[in-house]
């Protein structure tokens, strides 16, 4: 069982599109916006069904915390895909911004109180989103460690590790001949200055840190892999 922590604007959907079709279907979304489904709530009903969930499924994917499942599948394959946290809170930010959900209360929050990127830094549970999701475990712990910017080489060292087959349509051999699949991407972008980039990063101490940890992780399962 692979239990896969998608951290917001961190390439999680582009992995899960090709973990879904990878594995014949077998992965379970466990997603909600408003992240009320991120910790376990009834450990012994999920004790109940956890052989059904390891028959039917070889992924969990989704909007949740490490400590979510920790109890429930102590021996599984733990994967999450890492960003620089500043680029991903930028990107959280556009994100936001884009989307215009007069429902989301971030959204609500910049367009009412003027909040810029360096504001929304500052929101609870943004600048160390990353930690918060992982928080539990060390980062050298984690089975698999993906980084969002060289992306296409951490699925290779997967693969490798894994023996996982690609049977997506953006697969080797197809029109696209293995190019990793673009989902969430926009065009438009909120300008970002250096001098805000540099306030951003001071805000995201912890994620800075772990992300450094998390390259070194990436790294070396990189060159187990045999391609670094």
């Amino acid at each position: 069982m692979f239990i896969s922590i998608h951290i917001p604007k961190t390439a999680g959907t582009t992995l899960a599109y090709i973990f879904d079709y990878g594995s014949g279907r077998r992965i379970m979304y466990d997603y909600k916006a408003d992240y009320s489904n991120a910790t376990m709530d009834d450990l012994a009903w999920w004790q109940r069904h956890k052989p059904f969930l390891e028959r039917q499924f070889d992924f969990i994917h989704g909007h949740f915390f490490y400590r979510k499942y920790a109890d429930l599948f102590p021996d599984a394959d733990y994967l999450v895909c890492l960003r620089h946290p500043v680029e991903r809170i930028i990107s959280q930010y556009n994100h936001v911004m884009l989307e215009a959900n007069p429902a989301d209360w971030q959204y609500r929050a910049i367009v009412e109180h003027g909040l810029d990127l360096v504001d929304y830094a500052s929101l609870d549970g943004v600048p160390d989103a990353q930690a918060r999701h992982l928080e539990g475990r060390a980062i050298e712990d984690y089975e698999f460690v993906f980084l969002s910017e060289t992306l296409a080489l951490s699925l290779s060292a997967f693969q490798a590790r894994y023996h996982f087959g690609r049977q997506d349509p953006y697969m080797p051999g197809t029109a696209a001949n293995g190019a990793l699949p673009t989902m969430n991407a926009r065009t438009e972008k909120v300008p970002v200055t250096q001098a805000q980039r540099e306030k951003v990063y001071a805000a995201a101490a912890e994620d800075v840190d772990l992300y450094r940890r998390g390259v070194e992780r990436a790294q070396a399962l990189i060159r187990e892999a045999g391609l670094g």
